[in-house]
């Protein structure tokens, strides 16, 4: 299992995107959603250590956003444990 820390998958996450077509708009709410895990973490840990709990956690603070918002999040960082090199 590669080791990137957590900005690197970011960017390697964005790089696949883009070459796959994904819409502006999708990779621009993912881009807002991995700054706003990135301002959570408080740190740039590997992504091997990023547990689901963190992702949890950062759902459960979100109070004034909608279902479907708080969906996108998910989706968002879902994709970074699912990127094929």
């Amino acid at each position: 299992m590669n080791n990137f820390i957590f900005s690197q998958s970011v960017e390697g996450y964005l790089l696949a995107a883009n070459a796959h077509g994904l819409s502006p708009n999708t990779i621009r709410d993912c881009t807002t959603t991995f700054r706003k895990f990135q301002f959570f973490l408080d740190n740039d840990p590997p992504l091997s250590e990023i547990t689901s709990k963190y992702v949890k956690e950062l759902l459960a603070s979100q109070h004034a956003i909608s279902k479907k918002t708080l969906l996108n999040y998910h989706r968002g960082l879902s994709a970074l444990w699912s990127i094929r090199n």
